[in-house]
């Protein structure tokens, strides 16, 4: 690059980023595929647990002696 182009400091860095060198770099499909999946597996009993979505659905909620305890150790992770 000539000395006029250094000149604009953040343009150069946006230039790569185009060629994916920007903040995802290094991200994998593979990466983001197995965060989706663990994430479902807890958002599933989540949604189980939750009495406000039975309530929406008309059903009666799931509930157990330490159900609120679970619901959130899963929503928390």
């Amino acid at each position: 690059m000539d000395e006029g182009h250094e000149a604009h400091g953040g343009h150069a860095a946006g230039h790569r980023a185009g060629r994916g060198e920007g903040r995802h770099a290094g991200h994998s499909v593979a990466d983001f595929r197995r965060r989706f999946w663990v994430c479902l597996a807890l958002t599933v009993p989540v949604l189980v647990l939750s009495p406000t979505l039975a309530a929406v659905l008309g059903l009666r909620p799931l509930t157990f002696p330490s159900a609120d305890l679970v619901s959130l150790a899963l929503a928390t992770a």
